[in-house]
């Protein structure tokens, strides 16, 4: 009975051990706090006032890899590109922070992030879709009150083609060119709520299209005359 016991515990304590490890030391990721759930690894950086702090963090913690990022509560020039390729984050999410650019000017392709979700962001130079060329793998992106201004020619020419959802929270998004989705061949989810976007046209989306949740919510006539007529789906 003893030894199973003490075997109960052994295996329990490696276990947890085992885990906590796979964190980066504190002093390695300072100002940002490592958390693991046994899966996966969480980042979080909070009142972050030197994009610096971010750079530096990529040297000192050159050994070990994370999944997700959080920024919030911040006030930056830019998140490193380098950040997201060297320590090869899938998502990254900021919430109420202000930044210059989303991203500094970089040539090379970010291949690991699949998730970008921003809620209540600031950007002083607004959202500029030249800095998305690099994520050809982006899947996901979610924007809550943050300026997208049009989902025009430069969101066409540099936004991901793997994209399989994209929601617009009170965006104050007025202007979706034509064929804006149109090379978008896996986009499932698109969701535009609390913007001023009434008028929908049927070159804006792909001959076939696997969407199937659609919600312009200031355009429910529009919505329902066009898959009723165009039959899209």
């Amino acid at each position: 009975m003893c030894v199973r016991v003490f075997s109960f515990f052994f295996w329990f304590s490696f276990i947890n051990y085992a885990f906590a490890d796979r964190c980066a030391p504190a002093a390695l990721v300072k100002p940002c706090v490592c958390t693991s759930n046994g899966a996966d690894i969480l980042l979080t950086c909070h009142n972050i006032t030197k994009h610096t702090d971010l750079i530096d963090l990529i040297r000192r913690s050159e050994d070990y890899q994370f999944d997700y990022f959080l920024l919030k509560h911040s006030s930056i020039d830019f998140i490193p590109q380098q950040l997201i390729t060297m320590k090869s984050f899938t998502s990254v999410r900021i919430i109420k922070s202000n930044l210059t650019d989303l991203f500094d000017e970089g040539s090379v392709k970010v291949e690991s992030l699949e998730a970008l979700i921003l809620q209540t962001v600031s950007l002083k130079n607004g959202i500029r879709w030249e800095q998305f060329r690099n994520l050809q793998n982006l899947k996901r992106l979610i924007m809550k009150n943050v300026n997208v201004l049009a989902l025009d020619d430069k969101f066409i020419d540099n936004m991901s083609r793997e994209l399989e959802q994209l929601v617009l929270l009170r965006t104050n998004t007025s202007h979706i060119n034509d064929n804006v989705f149109a090379k978008m061949s896996h986009l499932t989810d698109i969701i535009v709520q609390g913007n001023e976007i009434t008028n929908l046209k049927r070159n804006m989306f792909p001959e076939i299209s696997r969407t199937t949740n659609f919600f312009f919510e200031y355009a429910s006539y529009y919505y329902y005359t066009f898959f009723s007529l165009t039959k899209l789906f």
